[in-house]
């Protein structure tokens, strides 16, 4: 059966690469609806139910979200929308432990398998862009610590998809605007977006 739901992009980069920026661009090009696991979660956690009450402690007290809370959450969330077209997915599937789980729901909902928009910079560039935010928890050893965790976590997600050609390296380190046409072109180099 072919996939329901085509192209999907997983949008992927540490702090500081200029990702969130790039997906809401690139939302506004495509008019693809965008999927991020925070809103999912904020969303959940309003709710009130006890599901939703475990993930507001959760964020609340600056833990990750588990993946037997994650999987539920992600799946009731795609389960219950209408799409047409393609569809971004912002850091959705973010560790080696969900992307199985994740592969399995999308298969099961006719997702179609992801391309990852790896948007990457240099560590010093990423470190010096967050504190530029002045964020109070924005410390240069906090920030190391946070991009550090990050790398590991994606590095085997990232390797994964490469293993099966579906990695789009884009270099975060340039002008917004350049790393739009960057990513931009190459969406089209590889048949996933066309041109107008």
């Amino acid at each position: 059966m072919a996939p329901l739901i085509t192209p999907v992009l997983l949008v992927l980069g540490p702090q500081g690469s200029g990702k969130g920026t790039q997906v809401s661009l690139l939302a506004k090009k495509t008019g693809w609806p965008v999927v991020t696991m925070g809103e999912l979660f904020r969303s959940e956690a309003a709710t009130g139910t006890e599901r939703g009450q475990e993930i507001g402690a959760l964020i609340d007290h600056g833990h990750l979200v588990p993946g037997t809370l994650w999987e539920p959450v992600l799946k009731d969330y795609l389960k219950a929308q209408q799409f047409s077209g393609g569809l971004i997915l912002d850091a959705v599937v973010r560790s080696a432990d969900q992307f199985g789980p994740f592969d399995r729901m999308r298969a099961e909902l006719g997702i179609d398998e992801p391309f990852v928009l790896f948007i990457d910079v240099p560590e010093p560039v990423s470190i010096d862009r967050l504190l530029l935010r002045g964020r109070v928890d924005d410390t240069r050893e906090a920030i190391q610590r946070r991009l550090t965790w990050s790398r590991e976590q994606a590095g085997p997600v990232v390797d994964h998809y490469r293993s099966r050609d579906r990695v789009i390296d884009i270099n975060g380190n340039q002008p917004v605007a350049d790393v739009h046409r960057e990513v931009i072109d190459k969406l089209h180099a590889r048949g996933i977006l066309e041109l107008a």
